[in-house]
């Protein structure tokens, strides 16, 4: 079995009620399920942006060291 580097993240998006108004913005966290931590989004495109610098920051996995893609 090899082994490989997750992250697991609980996304949550709701729109806050704010009177009837049309558009009321959608509202967005992100959650770590290793560690608890939680992030607060505005949009997608923020989840988005949050995937990416998540992804950018871990480590290679162990076949990447070893040079086996």
């Amino acid at each position: 079995m090899s082994n490989h580097m997750y992250v697991s993240y609980l996304v949550r998006f709701w729109q806050e009620e704010t009177g009837g108004e049309p558009q009321t913005p959608w509202r967005g966290e992100v959650e770590s399920v290793q560690t608890g931590q939680k992030w607060q989004l505005n949009s997608l495109s923020d989840l988005s942006q949050f995937i990416q610098s998540q992804v950018e920051v871990q480590p290679p996995s162990i076949s990447e060291k070893a040079g086996n893609h």
